[in-house]
């Protein structure tokens, strides 16, 4: 469904909602960009997740899909989904990670390290904790190491930083629609030099 304002979107998809089966069909927002085309800024971190998190949804959602977007939003331009793939993580409590990769992967996935997170993008790592503030939903999620082992994963907010529900596992998506790597690095230093 596109529609003629990116205002509309919520709406359109609120009225299928109530006609559409969800066990069938699932509604997906794919909104565009907050800044003018060829501007020297980024999308906002929250509409990038938000891009980031529906082109995971259709990729591997396995039911029907109505994808609701806007003109703007058609014209948007997206990086391979293949290459963001790799970095969208599922952490699960047991899982085996030094806490020195996680922090890198998080930092080339576009989230930033601070000493206490707080914002969306944001991560921090105290001791054998590590705090990472989701993009979509908001909410913090805390990873307690034991080693190189995720011992626990809890859900905190991170206006009291107080930690409360217990989960199984998470899945982090990048920050950013573009990755911040060493070929991504390589690739645009190639592309520059060949401007002149």
């Amino acid at each position: 469904v596109i529609s003629e304002k990116e205002q509309d979107i919520a709406r359109i998809a609120a009225q299928l909602e109530i006609i559409v089966d969800k066990d069938e069909f699932e509604i997906i927002q794919l909104p565009q960009w907050d800044i003018n085309p060829y501007d020297r800024l980024s999308p906002s971190i929250r509409v990038q997740s938000t891009i980031l998190s529906a082109v995971h949804r259709i990729v591997h959602s396995k039911q029907k899909k109505i994808i609701i977007t806007s003109i703007g939003g058609l014209l948007c331009k997206f990086p391979a989904f293949e290459i963001i793939s790799d970095y969208i993580t599922l952490l699960k409590k047991s899982t085996e990670i030094l806490i020195d990769d996680l922090a890198k992967k998080l930092i080339e996935m576009g989230y930033q390290r601070s000493s206490t997170a707080a914002d969306l993008g944001e991560f921090a790592i105290r001791g054998s904790i590590v705090d990472i503030i989701d993009n979509i939903s908001g909410c913090g999620y805390r990873i307690d190491f034991f080693g190189n082992k995720a011992e626990s994963i809890r859900r905190f907010n991170p206006a009291d930083q107080l930690s409360n529900e217990h989960l199984d596992q998470i899945l982090i998506f990048p920050a950013s629609l573009v990755i911040l790597n060493q070929a991504t690095a390589s690739n645009f230093q190639e592309q520059y030099k060949n401007l002149s």
